[in-house]
């Protein structure tokens, strides 16, 4: 139940700076749907695997929110700011930002690596 609170707490809380630093409530809703689509692959792997809801098993949920509002933010935002029709503003967006959301997603890979040992 305590775990259930922390993860929509988490989520209202993100949600809410997302929608405090952007002041655009179509960018909150598209990083919310992001947000809700991360939450429920996490879960139906959970239950796939038959891990149950825990405080150990809140920790990489918590984490996988905030790996996906980091990296989604960055491209949702480029797509956003660009002009033209959205498969042009949809390539300058992965265009502008992979190499900044890959080297992210390189870095997080490596530290999370030092588990391992």
């Amino acid at each position: 139940r305590y775990t259930l609170q922390n993860i929509i707490m988490l989520m209202a809380a993100v949600l809410a700076v997302v929608l405090l630093l952007s002041a655009d409530v179509v960018f909150t809703g598209v990083m919310a749907t992001c947000v809700l689509s991360c939450c429920t692959h996490m879960f139906g792997w959970m239950h796939l695997l038959n891990v149950p809801l825990n405080a150990l098993s809140l920790i990489p949920l918590l984490l996988s929110v905030g790996l996906c509002i980091d990296y989604s933010t960055h491209v949702v935002h480029a797509f956003m700011a660009g002009r033209g029709p959205a498969e042009e503003r949809a390539t300058a967006a992965l265009r502008s930002r992979a190499a900044a959301v890959a080297n992210g997603a390189v870095s997080t890979g490596l530290s999370q690596s030092l588990l391992l040992f």
